[in-house]
């Protein structure tokens, strides 16, 4: 919402629009790396919840602080 309206980064040589899909990709790829050593070993449906409640509960409140 309003991505791309007033400069609220520090870098204004970076684009919103490009800080913000970079927080969408890390918020993804976060998660994906903390099961890659379970992925053979747990079903599907676990996971899926564990990156849910990490995106949800953890990154989206630190992504918060930062901004």
């Amino acid at each position: 919402m309003n991505v791309g309206g007033e400069p609220t980064l520090k870098v204004e040589s970076v684009p919103e629009l490009v800080h913000a899909t970079y927080q969408c990709m890390f918020a993804a790829i976060t998660p994906a790396l903390a099961i890659g050593a379970a992925a053979e070993r747990a079903r599907m449906g676990p996971l899926l919840v564990f990156i849910f409640i990490w995106t949800t509960l953890v990154y989206d409140v630190i992504a918060c602080w930062i901004w």
